[in-house]
């Protein structure tokens, strides 16, 4: 995907998309180890708003 690591930790990484603004987070819930969803995923860009709109 050319995915660039931008952020890095124990439970949370983030990447940016080669071209554009856009970024992809992932965060792992250390507080919820017990759930089977503890897991959370991001996707930002400035437009996000506007694409859901035209979606739905």
């Amino acid at each position: 995907m050319g995915l660039i690591q931008i952020v890095a930790d124990d439970h949370y990484a983030r990447f940016a998309f080669p071209d554009g603004d856009a970024s992809f987070s992932v965060y792992l819930d250390p507080d919820k180890e017990d759930l089977p969803s503890r897991g959370v995923v991001y996707f930002e860009h400035q437009e996000l708003d506007k694409w859901v709109d035209e979606l739905k």
